[in-house]
């Protein structure tokens, strides 16, 4: 399986972090799910069969985006589905896991998250 990075790329204040908890609540709904942090923003794991998703909605600059990306490729995701804005040093951060091995795809809102979920 190809890995890949899943990312929620936009603005500051576009619901960027709520479309990645709609995608949280309706995987860890039926998947079992280990959760670093939550107080808004979210940090999880999920594991589905033999996929290991993981979930970061802080996509901002200078927030844990990046250390969560590295502990996910330390961890072993098989998907990772993140945040981030527009340009800059999160999309770069992104952008960087395709040394890992992942392919990049960027989405835009809940419905085409979903949409590409869905295909893996």
């Amino acid at each position: 399986m190809q890995k890949l990075v899943i990312a929620n790329r936009g603005s500051k204040e576009q619901g960027k972090t709520s479309s990645i908890r709609e995608v949280f609540n309706i995987l860890a709904a039926k998947y079992p799910a280990n959760v670093y942090i939550d107080y808004g923003d979210i940090m999880a794991t999920i594991k589905i069969g033999d996929v290991l998703v993981g979930l970061e909605s802080q996509g901002d600059p200078g927030s844990r985006i990046f250390d969560s990306l590295e502990k996910f490729v330390e961890l072993g995701c098989d998907v990772i589905v993140c945040a981030c804005r527009s340009y800059g040093d999160t999309t770069d951060a992104v952008y960087g896991l395709a040394n890992n091995g992942y392919q990049v795809i960027f989405a835009q809102n809940a419905n085409l998250m979903m949409k590409q979920c869905k295909r893996y």
